[in-house]
């Protein structure tokens, strides 16, 4: 499931998106489509490969449909790659992503939720003296340490 959605967010949905801003009715849900996305790292550096290979032509098609009075005004796009509005934002969402995720990790690594093992509803069942015997020494020193 994790390969198919990483495929779907990095090569399916910023070409659905490239596609959707070249068509004038749909050009500017496409601009806003892709900031739905850009929480999935997998989207960032897809777009990130379709925009900067694309970016003149899109710009290109934005100016000729600027021309034809019948169809409807799309906005230009911004043609420095890294601006703010194009790549620098995923930079700087990845960036933010990155630095929670690795919080979180410090934050569930570091014990705090250990006190919650009290509240759960599942115990550990105790073992029968007969399967004791059976046991190495080393299994039977981590069984005392966890009943206690």
């Amino acid at each position: 499931m994790l390969l198919f959605v990483n495929f779907l967010a990095g090569g399916i949905i910023p070409n659905m998106i490239y596609y959707f801003q070249n068509i004038p009715s749909t050009a500017d849900l496409g601009d806003s489509m892709r900031w739905w996305f850009v929480w999935l790292p997998s989207f960032c550096v897809g777009e990130g490969i379709v925009f900067s290979s694309t970016y003149k032509e899109l710009n290109l098609a934005r100016v000729g449909i600027g021309k034809v009075p019948f169809l409807p005004h799309v906005n230009q796009i911004n043609t420095d790659v890294y601006a703010l509005v194009n790549l620098g934002g995923n930079y700087i969402i990845m960036a933010a992503t990155g630095l929670i995720c690795v919080i979180l990790l410090c934050i569930i690594e570091s014990g705090i939720f250990k006190k919650c093992t009290n509240c759960t509803l599942c115990k550990v069942p105790r073992r029968s003296v007969q399967d004791d015997d059976d046991l190495d020494n080393d299994v039977a020193a981590e069984d005392e340490r966890i009943a206690a």
